[in-house]
């Protein structure tokens, strides 16, 4: 049996006497790092910071971020319930319950080119989480980041353009710019300018043409400090093949009010002709200025020509096919500039067998604007409400008096406040020709 071990007790001489012990190992450089202070506690911000930017209102900003519930079965009916709600929504924030689309339409629903925006708003950083976005759908539901969201990267090989979007049916390409030009006007953290390339047709039926955009919006988009360029790659219509647009926008800070009140004096006038037939085009073009002499724009008048190459689709080439005298195709868009920077537009796209009568309406509608003392048309109006609802300030812009050909602009006024919460007036005159709308 084992005896048991008693360790053996040492004295203090003994003790003394022992070798000092071996020194500790060095420490790792995550524990020679010195020990971090506690960060402050952030202060609390004033009424004045964490906005936005200082461009748009109080009233803009005490809406940012809300549920909108939105009807689109009300007033118009149609996409522009869609383009105008997803763009302020894109740029404020707000999360869109939307129901009954397009109600107003023959096929009720998301098209394509409808689509294609909420696609391209995705890629810029804007739409976070959407459900039911489907062809045909007519409920469905997105919520926005709103404008302090970064734009998404831009991804390699993609070439001069930041983003791209396409409509897989030719859906117009102007009608897709009304949705995201507002959203490409304000880029948190970006100071050049961002591109977006877009496939569709450049001149489609019910939407304003691709020259509308140069002639008639760009220039009034400048006087309120908002640079757009857009260049035509390729022209493309129904049934004649898809075009190309690329839009470039500065991104800006401020966007200044629009007053655009006085009618002022002829400046100037832009003619844009489109057409598959040079000697229709010619006797069209001879027809057309003589018209907008007898207006008071003889001066300073520019006309464009443009032939078409494109042949008609064989489903419509038996229709589209002109008669003898005439042509197939015939996209005209007409801006009359004022000396305090107004623009009348008369436009017109016709397909298949187009008659010269095309000129008595375009002169007949151009009469009526001048007779008016309008700063611009109404169906320029309407696109001009987005931007009159963001700027900072007091809007005042002089439209003709109604009826007008549709309900775009008393939808977009409505939209736009809803979502906005800026108040929209009317100003009556005394000579029941025009009125003036104020955005304050």
């Amino acid at each position: 049996m084992s005896k048991l071990r008693v360790p053996k007790t040492r004295t203090t001489d003994e003790r003394e006497k022992m070798p000092p012990p071996p020194p500790p190992p060095p420490l790792l450089l995550w524990q020679r790092l010195p020990k971090r202070r506690p960060r402050p506690l952030p202060k609390l911000a004033s009424p004045t910071e964490g906005k936005l930017y200082p461009l748009v209102s109080d009233a803009v900003q005490r809406c940012r971020g809300e549920i909108f519930e939105v009807d689109g079965s009300k007033m118009e009916g149609g996409g522009q319930i869609l383009r105008l709600c997803l763009g302020l929504a894109a740029i404020l924030g707000h999360t869109l319950r939307l129901k009954n689309i397009r109600r107003g339409r023959k096929k009720a629903g998301f098209r394509s080119q409808h689509l294609a925006c909420v696609r391209l708003l995705h890629r810029l950083g804007r739409a976070s989480q959407k459900s039911g976005f489907d062809i045909g759908s007519t409920e469905a539901e997105v919520k926005m980041q709103g404008i302090a969201a970064p734009p998404a990267p831009q991804k390699e090989g993609s070439g001069i353009c930041d983003y791209f979007s396409k409509s897989d049916t030719g859906g117009c390409c102007t009608l897709i710019v009304q949705a995201i030009l507002p959203v490409l006007s304000f880029q948190h953290g970006r100071q050049q300018a961002l591109t977006v390339r877009l496939c569709g047709s450049t001149s489609g039926a019910f939407s304003p043409p691709s020259a509308h955009l140069n002639l008639v919006l760009r220039p009034i988009l400048k006087m309120m400090g908002l640079n757009v360029q857009v260049d035509i790659t390729r022209r493309g219509f129904p049934n004649r093949g898809i075009g190309e647009l690329r839009v470039a926008v500065e991104p800006v800070k401020i966007l200044q009010p629009l007053i655009l009140e006085d009618f002022g004096d002829p400046a100037g006038a832009t003619i844009d002709i489109i057409c598959d037939s040079p000697e229709f085009a010619e006797r069209f073009r001879q027809r057309l200025v003589r018209g907008i002499s007898s207006l008071g724009w003889g001066k300073n008048l520019e006309v464009c020509m443009h032939a078409v190459l494109q042949r008609p689709s064989k489903k419509s080439r038996k229709r589209d096919t002109p008669a003898s005298g005439s042509c197939s195709l015939l996209v005209v868009q007409v801006a009359l500039k004022t000396t305090t920077g107004g623009v009348l537009s008369a436009n017109v796209l016709q397909q298949g067998r187009v008659a010269a009568d095309s000129v008595w309406e375009l002169l007949t509608e151009l009469r009526k604007l001048v007779q008016s003392r309008a700063c611009v048309d109404d169906r320029t109006a309407d696109q001009l409400i987005i931007f009159m609802a963001l700027a900072t300030g007091t809007s005042r812009l002089r439209v003709p008096m109604p009826p007008y050909d549709s309900k775009h602009l008393e939808t977009a006024i409505y939209f736009a406040a809803m979502l906005s919460g800026r108040n929209f007036q009317w100003e009556e005159d005394s000579d029941g020709k025009s009125r003036v709308l104020i955005c304050q």
